[in-house]
């Protein structure tokens, strides 16, 4: 009983011939989008990927140059380009005050 509903639905559907068409034109349509939209994902994950890749480098080199600024402003690494620079501890300041705003005349 049920090869007879199926022949004659096939049967009706063979009748219409634009459905058909139709039908055959939305397929390769849809199949063509999900073509397209696996290659746009695959696309956005090789961009997330390098883009990752360059995020780890930099977190290096940012860690590289932590270290490298605190090793700089070591007690010690100051001390000795003061030596080096030949510069010597002033003592105390005296600072001036002026008593009055004083201008330049020409």
């Amino acid at each position: 009983m049920r090869k007879i509903d199926i022949t004659i639905t096939l049967t009706k559907l063979e009748s219409i011939p634009w459905l058909q068409t139709a039908l055959i034109v939305a397929t390769i349509t849809l199949g063509l989008l999900y073509i397209w939209q696996v290659n746009i994902s695959a696309t956005q994950g090789y961009a997330m990927r390098d883009i990752g890749d360059s995020i780890e480098s930099l977190t290096t080199e940012n860690d590289k140059l932590r270290f490298e600024v605190s090793s700089l402003q070591a007690i010690d690494s100051v001390s000795n380009r003061i030596k080096m620079l030949g510069l010597f501890n002033i003592g105390s300041a005296e600072y001036v005050k002026a008593e009055a705003p004083a201008v330049a005349i020409k």
